[in-house]
């Protein structure tokens, strides 16, 4: 069966983005943003170059406390938990972008520190 036509498409558009400067500086911005989240809020992926961050809870209902808070302040979070993740070790998960301002990473960072504190009542811990 041939590709569909918006596929061949998004093909197209692809290949023209990896021969053009566009991708470096693309990278460039995602990794900057990257590095500003793992300065401000510690994670079992902090270094690693994937854009994936997965913020430990423990408590499923804490999770899912936290994601709600952070949608009420403009944020979407996905929730991971049991059988995601092992019972008690529910997380959230923050999937950055080169297209997210650093003005929203830093107010992302300050949230989730925020509304951890105050669902937990514990400071989020900084290994």
């Amino acid at each position: 069966m041939a590709p569909n036509l918006a596929a061949v498409d998004a093909a197209l558009g692809s290949c023209e983005i990896h021969r053009s400067v566009e991708l470096g500086q693309r990278q460039g911005q995602l990794a900057q943003r990257i590095d500003l989240f793992d300065r401000r809020v510690v994670t079992a992926e902090q270094g690693n170059s994937l854009p994936i961050r997965m913020i430990t809870i423990g408590s499923e209902a804490n999770a899912i406390a936290i994601a709600r808070g952070l949608l009420d302040c403009g944020f979407y979070i996905l929730v991971a938990f049991f059988p995601t993740l092992g019972q008690g070790k529910a997380g959230i998960r923050v999937c950055i972008t080169a297209q997210h301002e650093v003005r929203d990473i830093e107010r992302l960072c300050e949230r989730i520190l925020e509304k951890y504190a105050k669902t937990t009542g514990k400071p989020y811990p900084l290994r």
